[in-house]
């Protein structure tokens, strides 16, 4: 069976942004944000409210309308379609890292955004990008071929990760980047 982004044909929701236009998959269709359904929106003031710093967050942006307010949130949480539902109709939530372009810039990363955030510090936006081609299987070579980097930057790299995650090789590196949704 193929690949298909989650709501397309089945009943949970994902959330992407293009060319600054967040846009929403629910019930087999893609819209614009400003389309959601009332269900969604209850499902995210939810999720919104199970995370008072990201509540703080807005508040301190200043954004004061309900649904820009979601809006944001999505922006800052969701906005990846990575193949993994952002929601479900029963709740759940799946934040994934989205680079928006200020990361390690922002001043409310790691309150709004679903930030990387590893046992022993937050990821570099670099990285992030080295965490998902470990996580893919690429090795150093490659990694350093895609990204234009010397191969001892590549290890440099590496080895900052294994210490910001606890572990001592690519596998846990890819066991961290499976489970906080990087790949």
């Amino acid at each position: 069976m193929k690949n298909f982004p989650a709501g397309l044909i089945d009943n949970n929701i994902e959330f992407f942004i293009d060319c600054d236009n967040v846009f929403i998959i629910e019930g087999g269709t893609v819209k614009l944000f400003e389309g959601i359904t009332i269900d969604t929106v209850t499902l995210l003031k939810d999720d919104l409210e199970a995370h008072p710093r990201a509540g703080k967050a807005l508040d301190e942006m200043g954004i004061t309308d309900p649904i820009e307010r979601l809006k944001q949130y999505v922006k800052c949480r969701y906005a990846d379609c990575n193949g993994m539902p952002d929601l479900t109709l029963d709740g759940k939530s799946y934040p994934e890292f989205y680079d928006c372009g200020t990361h390690n810039q922002c001043k409310w990363e790691g309150k709004l955004c679903a930030a990387i955030q590893a046992p022993n510090g937050f990821l570099t936006r670099r990285e992030v990008e080295l965490t998902k081609l470990i996580g893919r299987g690429l090795f150093d070579k490659e990694i350093a071929a895609k990204l234009n980097i010397t191969l001892y930057t590549v290890e440099t790299h590496r080895r900052n990760i294994e210490m910001k995650v606890g572990g001592g090789c690519k596998v846990d590196i890819a066991r961290f980047a499976f489970e906080n949704n990087i790949i």
